[in-house]
């Protein structure tokens, strides 16, 4: 009887071992389920952050930020000879926004065309230099002409 009693016993130690052996990688992979979703939650806020970020450099006229870039020229000491922009009004989902095409040409030094370029990342809006040409002129030397063509996006 007792042996017939060890041995039910062994057999259910025996079965809870198996068990708990078949749970301990389970629990495992669980664990790195939850470290994989605070990784997501993590990078979730950090999309928000960003995403807010960029909308509150959109916010404010296009104008503005026109009247923003023509300070800076100013300050740089660049001349700006002309300016010229076209927009679109662009919808994506819920957001809706203009996308201008601003082009200018500038007679400068490169340290000013530099000077205002690093300058534009001051302004409080999303401004993209999509070309940017530079030409030695006789008439204007010592100075170069630069024509850039910037884009900027503004939230209507």
């Amino acid at each position: 009887k007792k042996l017939k009693k060890i041995k039910s016993q062994i057999n259910k130690t025996s079965t809870s071992l198996i068990f708990l052996t078949r749970t301990i990688p389970a629990a495992a992979s669980v664990k790195n389920i939850e470290q994989k979703i605070n990784h997501f939650r993590d990078n979730n806020a950090q999309l928000k952050k960003n995403i807010k970020f960029a909308k509150s450099r959109m916010r404010g006229s296009y104008l503005e930020i026109l009247n923003a870039m023509n300070a800076e020229a100013e300050k740089s000491k660049a001349i700006l000879k002309s300016t010229k922009t076209t927009d679109e009004e662009i919808k994506k989902g819920k957001l809706k926004y203009k996308e201008v095409t601003v082009t200018m040409v500038i007679n400068s030094d490169y340290k000013a065309i530099s000077s205002f370029i690093e300058g534009l990342e001051q302004i409080s809006a999303n401004i993209f230099l999509d070309t940017m040409e530079i030409k030695r002129k006789g008439e204007i030397l010592p100075n170069i002409q630069t024509k850039l063509t910037l884009k900027l996006c503004a939230l209507i």
